[in-house]
């Protein structure tokens, strides 16, 4: 009786270890080999921008840059996206700014000559800059001193559009947090 109890026990005993092993090379598999991204893509195949770690999704998205390195934007869902970075600003909230004498219509910028990107095994990403003030930017465009009587606080809009659906990120030069009495803001 004493020697089936030990092959008993010897056959559990094997089964949960080959099961052990079993998920721990499954494990390393999805870590490894980004397995677990492609399966969540198949339950979730909406239209969204990985940044950071998260996804995001819709047009209420906002995000602040590092001064230094690159930021990059993974899109998900879609095969074909188109990306445009532009001034945050509608034709109400436009505004003119004076270079050297001349005046320029902020919404008329391109951000283009700041901002460098382009696209990168399956990123999309941006240079990062030491100073996203928009004063600096668009001395940087123009060349020249600015003279701004507005203040924005999330001046840049990066926009990913694909099939009439659309992800925004308005980028501040710094996220701001509001400790209120009742709630945090951001």
């Amino acid at each position: 009786m004493s020697g089936k109890k030990k092959s008993t026990f010897k056959s559990v005993l094997t089964v949960i270890i080959t099961l052990l092993l079993i998920i721990l090379a499954v494990g390393f598999i999805f870590k490894y080999t980004k397995a677990g991204d492609k399966i969540k893509d198949l339950f979730n195949p909406a239209f969204r921008i990985e940044c950071n770690g998260k996804d995001y999704d819709g047009e209420n998205n906002v995000i602040a840059l590092s001064p230094k390195g690159q930021a990059q934007f993974k899109v998900k869902g879609v095969e074909s996206y188109k990306i445009m970075l532009t001034p945050n600003v509608t034709s109400e909230t436009d505004f003119e700014y004076e270079v050297n004498g001349g005046l320029y219509r902020y919404s008329q910028a391109d951000l283009s000559k700041v901002f460098t990107s382009g696209v990168k095994d399956g990123y999309f990403y941006i240079n990062c800059i030491a100073d996203y003030s928009l004063e600096n930017v668009l001395s940087t465009i123009h060349g020249g001193e600015v003279v701004l009587n507005v203040k924005i606080e999330c001046p840049y809009l990066l926009t990913f559009t694909s099939d009439n659906k659309t992800v925004k990120f308005a980028i501040c030069a710094v996220l701001s947090l509001d400790l209120s009495d009742n709630n945090i803001v951001f």
